[in-house]
């Protein structure tokens, strides 16, 4: 369930500032994170308890939502450096999700 994964996200990103300072993390996390609703929020909250960033604004799944952040601590990853490249997916015929670049 989604409430689980936050949760066990939450425990992942404080065991991992016990380490490192600054983090970049990247991934599909199965949820649209470009709709509203109660998870999305608990996201949004969590990321910003830790200061972190959600960078992906377009797209990343082939029928049209964001499902893999790149998410950050400040001026770790700058967001004009990612493009998610919607023309390679004819490079990638059996992944549903776009490559997301780094420039």
């Amino acid at each position: 369930p989604l409430g689980s994964f936050i949760t066990d996200f939450e425990d992942f990103v404080a065991n991992a500032f016990e380490k490192y300072e600054n983090l970049a993390i990247c991934g599909d996390v199965n949820m649209h994170l470009d709709r509203v609703s109660t998870h999305t929020h608990e996201w949004s909250t969590t990321l910003s308890s830790f200061g972190l960033q959600q960078l992906v604004t377009s797209a990343t799944h082939k029928k049209g939502h964001i499902l893999d952040p790149v998410i950050s601590t400040h001026k770790v990853v700058d967001s004009n450096s990612i493009e998610v490249a919607h023309v390679m997916s004819k490079s990638f015929p059996s992944c549903d999700h776009y490559p997301i670049l780094f420039k």
